[in-house]
């Protein structure tokens, strides 16, 4: 009961903190490191500064500053275990716990940081007395950026991989220009205690992760990919695995039916399933390899299937309603099925090694999708885009791996690059003027 009541009351802690951090006084940051379980002291250090030492099992951070806090001169931190290069940097090269005290006013960017560090302690699985370490998350948070770099330009998308704007702790992936945030990538408790986590690491030779030893490990804790934006990705992809929290049932991003489309368009929905609405994805482990595949159908779900859908609604407005039909309960149609050997599934890296170790002939995502339909209307006239007939339908096939429009323009999620798709949609709409 006690447990529950302590557990309880630090939730509230951290509520009132994120709500109203306070401002930066001596007095405030001293007891902000006291909520957060760490040990400090002040020193002075000469007639005009003062030190306040904060410190933890692992971290050392030194404040110094003069009148109780109203200048901050520097931050320093410093780490007990053999680790030395820990990025506490902007991509400026700025400190952030310093430019995090001293360019605002409130405690608010700070107290992210502190509890950030906390966090990273409190899961390293290192022995100071003996200088053994199994795994050093700050050594790992600071390797981490550049890995998921590297890996990113090896598969040949157009991100690029930020770490500690803003004057907080954070990895967050831009667009190729750098400029619109996609999402981030961060290191969280775990709703299972006894979860484990492994330290994999980017071989950028094999051009694959990889975990070196089974004892480079923790518990407690996820790597966690959160999209700016709810999206909808197929059902068949999300293990239960993947989820962050399966107790709460997902809605479903809805396709507008025939009636909501204008008159001169005919969708033909292949989809294989429904997608599921989610903006967070644990990649903790071998499942941080799967990476590409969810950045990558986040641009084609913006890029192709919210475009598409804007283009051939009714209303302009409307395309919005389709993207929160699964939040109102609205009704969508329901998925064509696609005959398929893997049933309906998205073959995992694993079971394609399998196959290939037992010298199993295997079929390509492409081939598999190329397939007929399977459907009751396989044999409607499905009519072609008519340049000199403007009363001619503008059909349109859609499912996971490609969208047609007409017979002669296609482009593949899988194949086409992002020119080809931005061409096809674009071609969709010059044909709906």
């Amino acid at each position: 009961m006690s447990d529950t009541f302590v557990e309880t009351l630090n939730e509230m802690i951290q509520m009132l903190l994120n709500y109203k951090p306070g401002n930066r006084t001596l007095s405030n940051v001293i007891k902000l490191c006291q909520t957060l379980g760490l040990e400090s002291f002040v020193d002075q250090v000469d007639t005009n500064k003062s030190r306040l030492s904060i410190a933890s099992n692992i971290v050392v951070i030194d404040i110094d500053y003069e009148n109780e806090m109203e200048t901050i001169l520097d931050v320093k931190l410093v780490l007990a275990s053999n680790f030395d290069k820990f990025n506490y940097f902007n991509e400026q090269g700025e400190n952030i716990l310093l430019t995090s005290l001293s360019n605002v006013q409130d405690l608010k960017a700070f107290h992210h940081n502190l509890n950030f560090l906390v966090f990273l302690d409190s899961f390293s699985n290192i022995d100071i007395e003996s200088g053994h370490t199994s795994l050093d998350l700050f050594k790992y948070y600071s390797d981490l950026p550049k890995m998921l770099q590297d890996y990113l330009q090896d598969q040949h998308l157009p991100f690029q991989v930020k770490v500690n704007e803003n004057s907080t702790f954070g990895i967050v992936i831009y667009d190729a220009n750098g400029e619109n945030a996609i999402g981030t990538v961060c290191l969280e408790r775990a709703p299972n205690s006894d979860s484990p986590f492994y330290e994999y690491i980017y071989d950028p030779k094999l051009k694959e992760w990889v975990n070196e030893s089974s004892d480079a490990s923790t518990q407690g804790i996820n790597l966690v990919l959160k999209f700016a934006d709810v999206i909808g990705f197929p059902e068949t992809w999300i293990t239960q695995e993947l989820r962050v929290d399966n107790s709460t049932p997902l809605k479903t991003f809805a396709i507008p039916q025939q009636p909501q489309l204008k008159n001169s368009v005919k969708l033909q929905n292949e989809l294989t399933s429904e997608l599921l609405l989610m903006d967070t994805f644990r990649i903790s482990n071998e499942d941080i390899s799967l990476l590409p595949d969810f950045l990558k159908w986040y641009l084609w779900h913006k890029l192709v299937l919210e475009e598409m859908l804007k283009a051939i609604t009714l209303d302009p407005s409307s395309s919005g309603n389709a993207l929160n039909a699964g939040n109102s309960g609205t009704m969508q149609a329901k998925p064509r099925r696609r005959s398929s050997i893997m049933g309906n599934r998205k073959p995992s890296m694993s079971e394609s090694m399998m196959l290939r170790d037992s010298g199993i002939s295997q079929f390509t995502l492409k081939e598999i999708m190329d397939q007929p339909a399977v459907s009751d209307t396989e044999g409607d006239d499905m009519m072609d885009i008519d340049n000199d007939d403007n009363n001619k339908l503008v059909c349109i096939t859609l499912n996971e791996e490609y969208i047609c429009v007409g017979k002669t323009q296609k482009c593949s999620y899988q194949d086409d690059s992002q020119e080809t798709w931005v061409s096809v949609i674009e071609f969709l709409k010059s044909k709906l003027l």
